[in-house]
Parts: C-alpha cells; sequence; structure tokens
C-alpha cells in the first residue's frame, strides 16, 4: 500500500484478494469491455482507495501516458463505491467526452477554467455503498474535495482499454 498525503490506496489486490480478481475479472465486467471494445481489451490500472479529509482532486481526464502525454486511446474507467458517498463524491463534466477526441493538449484544469466554462455541466455523483460508476476515458471529472474530517471515501478504480501501451505493472498470484 502507499500513502500519499491524504490518499492511501493498493495497487496490488489482484494478487493479495480472490474477491477482488473475480469482481475485475468478472463476467459482468468483460460483457461491458466486450460491448465497447469488441474481443480486444485490457485491464490498464486497478486500485483500492481510501481518500480522508483535505484530498484535493485536480479536474482532469484519463487519457493520458503515465508521463503526461495526451493519447487518443479510447478506454473505460470503473469506479465502485465501497462505502456510501456523501462527501468528496466523484464528479463529471457532461458532454466532454466528444470535445476532448478533438483536442489535444492538457488533460488538467483549473477549478478556475471549469467554473468559467462548465459550471453548469457538473454531475455529482452521491451514492451508496456498491454503486458503479462508468465513464469513458475523455471526460474531464475529479473527487469533490472531502470537508468532513472524520469521513473517508472507500472506492475501487480501474480502468480498460484496447491499447497494449502505457499501462502499469500488474501482479497476480498464480496459483
Amino acid at each position: 500500500p502507499v500513502w500519499s498525503n491524504t490518499q492511501y490506496f493498493f495497487t496490488h489486490a489482484l494478487s493479495a484478494s480472490q474477491n477482488y480478481f473475480d469482481l475485475l475479472t468478472s463476467k459482468f465486467i468483460r460483457s461491458i469491455a466486450k460491448s465497447k471494445f469488441e474481443d480486444y481489451f485490457r485491464l490498464k490500472c486497478h486500485r483500492y482507495y481510501e481518500t480522508y479529509y483535505g484530498h484535493s482532486m485536480e479536474w482532469h481526464a484519463d487519457n493520458v501516458t503515465n508521463e503526461g502525454v495526451v493519447t487518443d486511446v479510447d478506454g473505460l474507467i470503473f469506479i465502485i463505491y465501497i462505502n456510501d458517498v456523501f462527501d468528496g463524491e466523484f464528479q463529471l463534466i457532461k458532454g466532454t467526452n466528444e470535445e476532448r477526441k478533438e483536442v489535444s493538449g492538457t488533460y488538467n484544469y483549473t477549478n478556475k477554467f471549469i467554473q468559467d466554462n462548465y459550471s453548469k455541466q457538473i454531475e455529482t455523483f452521491s451514492m451508496k455503498a456498491g454503486s458503479i460508476i462508468i465513464y469513458d476515458t475523455f471526460h474531464i471529472h475529479r473527487a469533490k474535495p472531502i470537508l468532513d474530517k472524520n469521513y473517508v471515501r472507500k472506492s475501487i478504480f480501474f480502468q480498460i482499454d484496447a491499447s497494449n501501451s502505457h499501462s502499469e505493472k500488474l501482479l497476480i498470484n498464480p496459483e
């Protein structure tokens, strides 16, 4: 596991938890991926998160390499809430996936830029534990800052796409 200021995350859950492995490789998840990518797709990255008070995430899109290079690779992001999320909720800007397919350049955006250009398109996802959010990698999104000092947002994040390049190393227990 990694502690990064106000966030704890674990990127090796596939090798540590049979239930986590079964979820990410389930027929349900594979059928969603297959409907978008047909027969060629892979798990690009995954992690279990715990996010704490004070965490601040920039508005961004995920069609980018680990080195910060914007790509045209289409992908799907899945976020599964492990607990009820009423603070630090996921937010997405409707319609930005289509315009980002046409534009290259940045993948991070300031709060001022978002408020000036997209304030009426922001959707906030306050949802119960077990809820799944699925969106494509071109959407601009973030997690709202957590304001309650006693609240911890718990979630699973993973990305599926159809590229062989620019993925995180995935550790899997071969047993």
